[in-house]
């Protein structure tokens, strides 16, 4: 499976919201480029701190991003993100490709 890094804002729908502001679940939809996507499965979540705009305070009160690895309805894979730094925003960092 090849990757396309993509790196763009998208906007979040939850079913419920966020029981925290800063650490939420996996959204129940987003929208891209004016496009609405639907997330039929959550295939993988995981953080990663080591971001250059979340400063080594924040790293040591466990503030990070958190990635998930989404299968929309049209069967298209996807990683999001959820950056808590600043305002915090939702990110589209890359589509995994089906090389056959």
């Amino acid at each position: 499976m090849a990757l396309h890094l993509i790196t763009n804002p998208i906007q979040v729908q939850f079913s419920e919201p966020p029981r925290f502001v800063r650490k939420p679940h996996c959204p129940q939809s987003f929208i891209w480029k004016g496009h609405p996507y639907q997330i039929e499965a959550l295939l993988r979540e995981w953080r990663h701190s080591n971001s250059p705009r979340i400063s080594s305070a924040k790293r040591r009160l466990g503030v990070a991003r958190i990635y998930f690895r989404v299968q929309v309805t049209t069967g298209r894979i996807f990683d999001i993100y959820y950056d808590p730094a600043g305002d915090g925003a939702w990110i589209l960092s890359a589509e995994h490709l089906d090389e056959t």
